[in-house]
């Protein structure tokens, strides 16, 4: 089963990104990341650190607009 990580997006404030300090995934398994707009549109980019040598991220550009 996947892990998930939910990524909190102008939540407390404009451009605020609320997500765990840390996140740990068992070798093999899936991580989810789920983000959560709750205001303006906002650029982020993910970077996967201390991944195996082996890893894919799955990168699509959305436009999260604002309510």
């Amino acid at each position: 089963m996947a892990e998930i990580c939910e990524i909190h997006l102008n939540r407390r404030q404009i451009n605020a990104v609320d997500a765990p300090p840390k996140t740990i995934v068992e070798p093999g398994t899936d991580l989810v990341v789920r983000f959560v707009n709750h205001g303006s549109s906002i650029h982020l980019t993910l970077k996967a650190i201390n991944a195996s040598p082996v890893h894919r991220i799955l990168s699509r550009k959305y436009l999260c607009s604002g309510y």
